[in-house]
């Protein structure tokens, strides 16, 4: 708590599934003001798509959802 409370920050998810397992982190993570940006690696256009419906999950406000989550770049993806 300290970390997110301290400055802000980015979110860069990489080869995470976004599962409700990890709910109570990530949605600390996500909707923290702090939070200013998340990038979603992804393998392709549907990845990402599958990757955005697994994080927004996590928020409560989908406003901020819209805000934070980086729209879909080829740039961002990894192999």
């Amino acid at each position: 708590m300290n970390f997110i409370n301290e400055k802000e920050y980015d979110v860069m998810v990489v080869g995470h599934s976004l599962g409700v397992s990890d709910r109570v982190l990530l949605k600390t993570l996500f909707e923290d003001d702090n939070c200013k940006l998340i990038t979603l690696f992804h393998r392709g256009e549907d990845s990402h798509f599958r990757k955005r419906i697994a994080a927004s999950r996590h928020f409560d406000d989908k406003l901020k959802m819209r805000g934070k989550i980086k729209p879909y770049d080829e740039y961002d993806r990894f192999n």
